[in-house]
């Protein structure tokens, strides 16, 4: 990992940030602040030694980069690491992929909810966030967490920007105390 690339990270968050306290999502505010004081202190280490200290051998930051969805253009652009977990080369994401073809890796069951936190964003304004999973390209899945918000001209939505994250549970994570849950589908859960 580069600094470039860590200071496009630490600028997201920043950027993620201020729209939780905006919208007063007091834990995903606690959780920001976390995961931006990590990405500080791994760039200033880079800029001492000039070679980052990795977070873990394993795997990359939790933060995997942002989006920006030109609604009026009906096209969505994104950085490599999203335009990967989206299913589509980092070359399209650069130079835009059709809005329709670019969310065929939600989750089907997630759908749903992705959609009305999308419309609810687009027609009321104010922030936007939601957990949701992805179809990875192996079929496994990701899970992720989107904090956006819509820019709006003369009063309709012209671009949706935002970032994410990555919130998948796995052995890294928890070892390292994050406790993030990918949601079981319903039919899995058991009532009692």
């Amino acid at each position: 990992m580069n600094k470039i690339t860590l200071e496009r990270i630490r600028d997201s968050l920043a950027s993620a940030l201020v729209y939780s306290r905006e919208a007063d999502f007091s834990t995903l505010t606690y959780l920001l602040k976390m995961t931006l004081a990590e990405v500080s202190e791994l760039a200033t280490k880079m800029g001492a030694s000039g070679a980052p200290t990795p977070i873990s051998e394993n795997r990359p930051p939790d933060v995997i980069g942002s989006w920006d969805w030109d609604i009026v253009n009906k096209v969505v652009y994104a950085d490599p690491g999203v335009a990967m977990i989206y299913n589509v080369t980092a070359e399209a994401g650069e130079q835009g992929v059709p809005q329709d073809e670019f969310g065929t890796a939600i989750y089907v069951e997630d759908m749903p909810k992705v959609s009305v936190a999308v419309s609810h964003t687009l027609s009321e304004g104010g922030g936007f966030t939601v957990v949701y999973r992805l179809v990875q390209a192996d079929g496994s899945l990701k899970a992720v967490l989107a904090i956006g918000r819509a820019v709006f001209k003369n009063g309709s939505p012209t671009n949706f920007k935002g970032t994410i994250i990555d919130v998948t549970d796995d052995d890294v994570r928890r070892e390292r105390g994050m406790k993030y849950k990918t949601p079981e589908p319903s039919s899995r859960r058991s009532h009692g």
